[in-house]
This record gives C-alpha cells, structure tokens and sequence, in this order.
C-alpha cells in the first residue's frame, strides 16, 4: 500500500541469500530510487516459481538506516567522513608504504562470496597482480582450512550438480545438512519428488531438522563422528553380501574400523537402521547425495569429505546419479571457480598465469594462517570486502583480536558492522541490486542480476573499487571493463570437474580433548528467514525472527526445568551469552542450536577454532 503497482518499474533480478540463484522480478519506484517490492520470476529449472521469505523480504536491507553511503578515514580514534580521493589516497599511501617496508607478502585480501562475478575476479587481481600477494580467501566463516585447495573436500566442492536432477531422483540423502536452512529452495525439490516421483529419503545428521519431516529414515549419530557412519553403510553392505566383498579389506583400512558393529557403536546407530540406506543405495537407479554446511563447517571436513569418495566408490555413485557438497553463499561457485582461495588448483594458477603474464610465487595464507601471522605481526595491512569476519569467524575473540592488531586496515562493505568498526578506512559497497552482475548458482548455471535502482549515496561496485586502489597503487589491472569481462571469461572457461578417486582414501580420523564441565554439543547455522550478518536490517525478516535463541530438545529442557522462552545462560571455554530458550520440535537429542544471524548475541564468541565439536554447559537465569 505504499504505491500503486503500474507506477512502479521491474527489472530481473538473482536472491543474493541462497545458491540456487532463485529468480526475482523486483519493483522500483525510479524517481524515489526505492525497490517496493520482490516476487517471483518463474525458472522451473531452477525454482519453480516458488521464493522463500528471505528472497521475498530480503530487498529491504538495501534502505537499511545502517547502510554506508561515504567513505570514512579514522581520525584521532574516530571515523570521520572523507572524500573518494582522500580515502584513496590514504589507501595507496599505507598500502604502498607497508609492500616497501616489509614485502607485499605483509598484505592480505578476505572477500565474501556473495559479490558479483566482476568483484570477486578483480579483487583477485589486485591482490596478485596489483599488490603481488596470495594471501586472499573467500572463506571467512570457516575454523582450521586446509593449506591446500586440491584435497578431496574442494573435490567433492566441484562436483557437477542438477536441481532439476533431483525431480527424478529415486534415492535422495541429505549428510551433514539442516537442508530448509541452506537451502530452502531444494528442500522444496526434495518434497516434490517424494510426493510425486515415491523418491525414498534418507536424512543423516548429528541432530533432529525441520527438512527430516519428508524423510523415510532420520538418521541420528553422535555429533562429530561424519566417518563412522559412513563407514558403517559401507561395512554393513560388505558383510551383507549387498556389495562384493572383495574390496573388504581395503575398505576396513581405508577407514580404520574391523566390522560394521564398531563403527555403529561410535557412531551411536543400530545396524538395523544402517541396512535400510546400504540397501536403498544399492536396489535404486538414480541417487543424488547432498552433503551440507554441518561437514563444510568441521575442522576435519577434510576427512569427512574422504570418507565420503568411499562411499561413492563403493556404491558407484559416480555412475548412478550426483554426489556433491553444495555451495552455501551465492556466489560461492564463482569464488571457487575464479581462484579466490590462496592456493587454487594448479590447472587454474596456470591458466591465470597466462592470463595474467605472470603469477606470484610468494606463500599463500588463509583465512586461519592470515590470522594467525596478523596477530604475530607478520602481516600488517588487510583489505576486507563484502564479509563480516568479526561476527562469522568461529572464534569471535582470535578474529577481533588479529584485527585490531593490524597496522591498516580497509574494510568496504554496503552497512555498518562490527568490522567496519575496526577500520582505518573504510569504501561504501554498493549492494547488488545497485550494478548489473553475474552470478553461478550451486549447479554451475551463471545468471545475470539486472541494476534495479541508482547506487544509494557514493557506494560503488566492487570491482569498481577495486579498479581505483589498484590506480592509487600505480598497478592498473584493466584497461577496460571489457578486458576484465573477456579475461574472467576465459579463467571460467579453463576450470573442470576433478575425476572421482579410483582407489579408496584413507580417513584420518580425530578427536577432541575433553572439556570438564562442557558437556552439551552446540551447533550454529541460519535461521530458517536469515542469512548471514545483513538479513536482520530487513523490518520484515526481523518480524518473522529478531533476535536469537536457544534450540533445545524437550528432553534435555526437562532435565534442567527449562520452559519455553526462559533466560538461558550458555558457557563454553571462551565465552558466554544469555538467549531465551525455545523448545524444539525435531530435535530430539542432548544437542543445542543457535542461529548466527543476531549481532545482539555474539554466539561465535562461544566456539573454538581448533574443535571439531564446540561444548558448552547451561544454565537457568534467574528471573
């Protein structure tokens, strides 16, 4: 009721908060230069006409009251409006000044994987080609990244995916997912293919989730032990003869367990439960097994995902359908595809190697390792774009702590947030709705995002910016937007799917020390209306669910005599928060979940970068 809808205009648009790349039609108001309005624009391949809540209110972030529309330079301790050319200027004075004094190797690149196509591509360039440095990463929200990008997780990351695949799938296991959260919109596909093609489900993870509703089978096993349930599908189909046998023995090596019963008791799960899913993905044709953000999260998904390629060994699940972890932002493919980790596949450093005339052949840091060397001091100037790494790194104190220790920092982001505030300068980031852009979805597809309304006050495109620090450095890195166009073209050209293993993979396997008093698993994710740390600046999002809480299971509320919206103080080594509680009604288990999305409620002060399992205890606040 704000405006009538034939005075508004439309334009095309992707949703920025998942990976599907659903389909929007946003209306505009362009002489207010307001978006109104996001409903669907129907792509039966990929959405089916359907949009979550998060895509239907997301837009309205874009007006946000916190949104940055000038530059800002710290002045005296405090941040005070500047000018472009004087932030830039600023910039290439530090930046300049940091490379002469200690090496451009002292300068690092986080960049979030919801930016454009262009964005991510050019930020890459400015730090390998502009300032000469491989410390850059798109994964700012993970704990303990591998050192290398060619191990069996990025493997099983660039695996080819179809949504419309699984419509006619007849066997569909999700495996370490809360599959409504990630990913609303394949949750949707899951139900249809149940309910129209008698698809069996399967759900496997460590705890009870609202997309298990659909599920034949809920499958529950101890939190971290991802490798002991496979291994059990794989021993269970051995001794029951469902597979040949004759691959035993490497299989119980690769995975480091005598029999099926040993991995079950780990695990907690009864073989009964195990034969049902060893059997299903022998007896079915076409099978699509999604894994999801519970194993992209864990220190050792890196194990889990080998444990993984065993399973599809056995099985032949390489010839009998899709088997892949799917991407969790965006944009997410496009970052990996274009090389934003530090140290991407060598078919793709070399590809962009000729692309470029030359490639850095300095150490290449992650997320981790640049915090890690910033609080040695190792590192003295970062460039942070698009991401919130005060809020979403897991361990909230070691990610504040290396950030204030840095000796220049610039953060460009389209809101205010609890990085920006650290920033020695800071570049307004104009949102995507505000520039044309492209997009790849989970299954590869690129989609273009249609410019809606003007850029809000002097924010700009990500590559854009990108473009005048590398000016301001005296390291031009395009000379058109053309070149930048056909050189990104060319590194998406140059990118394959990796081959699955031919032998089985050893699984590492590893525990955690124990934490006397910390006793309950606690797991974080999205609420099921939020993503990420911009969702909550939507007024209709935050009606939907404003404030964090406390998932509890009846059971475990019982034993502490915890009611619905109690004050619930959660401790863990590190830190402490009070949420109210609510009572859960899928998971059943000595589990606690509690959304990320709340920067009221810091929950990753709460969690340890080096666990593979964050325990925590609770307690009752009195009233």
């Amino acid at each position: 009721y704000k405006i009538r809808v034939w005075l508004t205009q439309t334009a095309s648009s992707i949703c920025p908060f998942t990976s599907s790349g659903t389909n929007t039609m946003m209306y505009k108001d362009r002489n207010k230069n307001k978006i109104y309005r996001t409903m669907s624009r129907q792509n039966d391949s990929i959405d089916d006409g359907w949009i979550s809540d998060l895509t239907r209110f997301g837009h309205q972030v874009v007006h946000s009251e916190d949104r940055l529309t000038k530059p800002l330079i710290k002045k005296d301790g405090k941040q005070v409006e500047a000018s472009w050319d004087d932030a830039l200027a600023l910039i290439g004075e530090r930046l300049n000044k940091i490379s002469g004094k200690s090496g451009c190797v002292c300068i690092g690149g986080l960049i979030g994987p919801t930016l454009d196509n262009e964005s991510l591509y050019s930020f890459s360039k400015l730090l390998r080609v502009g300032i000469g440095s491989n410390n850059i990463d798109y994964r700012t929200e993970y704990r303990m990244l591998p050192s290398e990008s060619e191990g069996k997780h990025s493997q099983l990351a660039r695996q080819p995916f179809s949504i419309t695949g699984l419509d006619d799938s007849d066997l569909i296991i999700t495996f370490g997912s809360d599959l409504l959260r990630e990913h609303p919109n394949e949750y949707l596909r899951v139900r249809k293919a149940k309910n129209f093609n008698n698809s069996k489900i399967f759900v496997i993870n460590p705890y009870g989730v609202k997309s298990g509703d659909v599920a034949d089978q809920n499958i529950i096993y101890h939190p971290g032990t991802e490798e002991a349930t496979l291994a059990a599908i794989c021993l269970v189909a051995i001794e029951n003869e469902y597979v040949s046998n004759a691959n035993a023995e490497q299989v119980k090596n690769a995975f480091g367990f005598n029999s099926a019963s040993d991995a079950a008791k780990v695990a907690g799960l009864t073989i009964d439960s195990l034969k049902d899913i060893a059997k299903a993905l022998i007896d079915t044709n076409k099978v699509s097994f999604m894994v999801g953000e519970i194993v992209a999260r864990s220190r050792d998904r890196e194990s889990i995902c080998s444990a993984v390629c065993n399973i599809v060994k056995l099985f032949g699940l390489n010839t009998k359908g899709q088997t892949a972890l799917l991407a969790a932002a965006s944009n997410s493919i496009a970052a990996l595809r274009l090389g934003l980790e530090p140290q991407p596949p060598e078919f793709l450093r070399k590809s962009l190697g000729q692309i470029w005339g030359s490639y850095p052949e300095s150490d290449a840091l992650n997320t981790d390792s640049m915090m890690i060397q910033i609080r040695k001091e190792e590192i003295d100037g970062l460039i942070i774009m698009g991401t919130n790494p005060a809020v979403l790194y897991p361990d909230r104190e070691f990610a504040r702590e290396a950030l204030e220790r840095l000796d220049f920092l610039i953060v460009c982001d389209s809101f205010e947030t609890e990085t920006t505030e650290l920033a020695d300068v800071v570049l307004p980031l104009a949102t995507w709705t505000e520039y044309a852009g492209d997009y790849i979805n989970l299954e590869g597809r690129t989609q273009r995002a249609q410019k809606v309304i003007n850029p809000i006050g002097e924010s700009k495109p990500g590559y854009e910016i990108n473009d005048l620090i590398a000016e301001k450095l005296e390291r031009k890195i395009f000379d058109s937007s053309e070149q930048r166009i056909s050189e990104l073209s060319k590194v998406l050209d140059s990118d394959n799917s990796p081959s699955w293993p031919t032998d089985y993979v050893n699984v590492t396997k590893s525990t955690d020390e124990e934490n006397d008093g910390y006793s309950i698993p606690l797991f974080i994710g999205d609420d099921a209306h939020h993503f990420g740390y911009i969702s909550e600046k939507s007024h209709s999002l935050s009606s939907f669910c404003g404030n964090a809480y406390l998932e509890i299971s009846p059971q475990l509320a019982a034993e502490y005599e915890i009611e619905e919206e109690d004050s619930i103080r959660v401790e863990s080594p590190v830190g402490k928060i009070v949420v109210p509680a609510r009572i859960s009604k899928h998971i059943k288990s000595n589990v606690l979940f509690i959304p990320r999305n709340f920067t009221s409620t810091p929950v990753t002060s709460l969690l340890m970068r080096k666990r593979r399992v964050d325990m925590v205890k609770i307690s009752k606040v009195a009233k």
